[in-house]
């Protein structure tokens, strides 16, 4: 859930200035960690903890379309 999160929110913050060097690209990547509030933070770690939730009461199964 942090990795499909942390990428589908920071990757149009990264790429949003065309970064052309690596630099550059450490750069948006260190701002974009920064930019992340304690709220988000909390939100984050609640649907983390919902989800394994979901998968311990599925036994290990498919549970993404159930909430």
């Amino acid at each position: 859930t942090c990795d499909f999160y942390l990428w589908g929110t920071f990757k149009n913050k990264v790429y949003a200035s065309n970064p052309h060097v690596v630099n550059e690209l450490k750069d948006n990547i260190i701002s974009a960690i920064e930019s992340i509030s304690a709220e988000e933070l909390v939100k984050v770690n609640s649907n983390f903890i919902r989800r394994c939730q979901q998968c311990i009461g599925n036994n290990g199964g498919h549970f993404q379309h159930q909430v």
